[in-house]
């Protein structure tokens, strides 16, 4: 058979611009708890277990480049600082027939990546089906390729997997997305790789940024389906491709569609709500074009990088970050052009890919303490918010000097059910070498509903009554009733005087209130003999 079309079962890249035009945020972000199977196997797993955030390439599709032009790419990749390169593994360009194996394209393309001292991450991409597989795939035709890959390639010291490419599209997947049935393919896939190699590493297929529409499902939706089908225990990271332009990754005002600026809420918050949150997120491909739909500058381009690395840098659970593309090809998302000439986002990947490369090999920093604490308070809850240093793995939060919480690396904590009184706050940041000093203390007063006000005393002229009394601590305003209905709030004050009252026998008390609530009323003092004016007509 000849040459395989594969561009657009890649990912649809080119898409990406009117996929992010729907809003994607229209899915719910849906967290559905499930216990992991009690079959999901134990195992040493590769290095790429304990991979933390590093610097990585996706090429897409290069199996059609000679060796030399490989060669060229491979070590210019090298040259960048990346120590992660991601290559596809065609199902259909090897298994063209049921049980007949051909590597001579993956062997090519994962060879210079070996040569140029690269780590590859091999996607075992099933998203191009052979011709004689039936669609939705099928978890009994997709297993043998899967032993056969991970079998061919330990021997040549590759253990880590991506499984399909993008799953949640419904073109990589026969038509129709659904997490349920991926996640069949993918418990089938786990299984056969730990059988051909038991320290792989299997990362789920990286989910593209798509909304719930056209057969295509939007990542949280996806996720939370896998998870409610069984596959929790059947990775050992999730994938991630959370593009987002023409935003950039820390742009608040895309906060309604943006999938990197939502990969805490869309992806790790239901990892942890399935007890995963020990896992990392691997963002497979992120990246923008500088051409064509929905094109950024060369500069935003640039600026984007160094903004998602640093962005990744605050959450623990960040694995690596792959840039998609290296070379400028039909979508022109590449750090070089077409003509090998670099970008300025080389540059700007280049300094983050020294950065963590420098960072890995040196022994860990205690980290600075958080700044900018500050606290809201509400009833009887604390909110604290702050600004994390860099290094930090995890805070911890202290009130009156005891540790109340370690939440991991967030930048706001909420603190429930404060008993009343004054209390002072502080937050320390810390990772494997220690803890940092304390932040600066912020003091916060927790109010209890106030007493109610003394010595209430009343005046009556006429048909006016001036009320008079003492107001308890901790008041911030008061009531002022006349025979069990309240006539007014005047504020916070000492006196009051009550206009026009009819004649007749009248009862007055008042009560203070704060934010926790409005206090027992005073003692009341009765008024009488109140005369109405009287108005002679003209």
């Amino acid at each position: 058979m000849g040459r395989i079309s594969l561009t657009r079962v890649v990912g649809l890249r080119g898409a990406f611009a009117a996929l992010l035009a729907i809003a994607v945020a229209a899915a719910p972000s849906l967290l559905l708890t499930t216990s992991a199977p009690a079959s999901a196997s134990s195992t040493t797993l590769s290095s790429a277990a304990s991979t933390g955030l590093a610097a990585g390439i996706s090429t897409g599709d290069v199996t059609g480049l000679t060796s030399a032009q490989l060669a060229t790419m491979m070590n210019g990749i090298a040259a960048s600082g990346a120590t992660w390169v991601r290559l596809d593994v065609y199902w259909a360009q090897v298994e063209q027939s049921p049980g007949s194996w051909n590597w001579a394209l993956p062997d090519k393309t994962i060879g210079a990546a070996l040569a140029a001292g690269l780590t590859p991450l091999a996607i075992l991409n099933g998203a191009a089906m052979p011709s004689w597989a039936t669609s939705p795939p099928s978890a009994v035709q997709f297993t043998p390729f899967v032993t056969a890959a991970v079998q061919h390639y330990a021997a040549q010291g590759v253990h880590t997997y991506e499984v399909w490419n993008e799953p949640n599209l419904g073109s990589n997947w026969g038509g129709t997305a659904s997490g349920s049935e991926y996640a069949a393919v993918l418990i089938a896939a786990y299984r056969a790789a730990k059988a051909a190699d038991a320290s792989s590493f299997i990362i789920s297929g990286g989910l593209s940024p798509a909304a719930n529409s056209g057969g295509n499902v939007a990542p949280q939706t996806f996720l939370t389906e896998m998870y409610a089908a069984g596959a929790g225990g059947y990775f050992d990271a999730v994938g991630a491709h959370p593009y987002c332009f023409p935003a950039d990754p820390t742009d608040s005002s895309s906060a309604s569609w943006s999938f990197f600026y939502n990969l805490p809420n869309w992806i790790y918050q239901v990892m942890v709500a399935n007890g995963d949150g020990a896992k990392k997120v691997w963002m497979t491909e992120f990246g923008a074009p500088t051409a064509g739909s929905g094109a950024v500058t060369e500069q935003f381009q640039a600026q984007s990088i160094t903004d998602a690395f640093n962005q990744l840098k605050q959450w623990s659970w960040a694995g690596p970050l792959f840039i998609y593309d290296w070379q400028d090809g039909a979508d022109n998302f590449g750090l070089v052009d077409a003509s090998n000439n670099p970008k300025p986002a080389l540059s700007a990947f280049e300094a983050e890919a020294q950065s963590l490369n420098t960072s890995s090999s040196d022994p860990p920093s205690v980290p600075n303490a958080p700044t900018s604490l500050a606290a809201a308070v509400s009833s009887s809850t604390v909110t604290l918010s702050w600004a994390n240093p860099s290094g930090a793995q995890d805070d911890n939060v202290y009130r009156d000097g005891t540790k109340i919480a370690s939440p991991g690396v967030v930048t706001s904590y909420q603190n429930t059910n404060v008993a009343a009184g004054s209390h002072t706050y502080y937050v320390t940041a810390y990772n494997s070498a220690g803890e940092s000093v304390p932040s600066s203390s912020v003091v916060v007063n927790i109010l209890t509903v106030p007493n109610a006000p003394t010595s209430l005393a009343a005046a009556v002229s006429s048909s006016t009554v001036t009320l008079s009394w003492a107001n308890p601590s901790g008041a911030q305003g008061d009531n002022v009733y006349r025979d069990g209905t309240k006539i007014a709030s005047p504020g916070l004050v000492t006196s009051y005087q009550n206009t026009n009252v009819a004649a007749g026998s009248h009862t007055y008390y008042v009560t203070a209130y704060n934010s926790a609530g409005e206090s027992v009323p005073s003692a009341s003092v009765a008024v009488s003999r109140v005369t109405q004016n009287k108005h002679r007509r003209g």
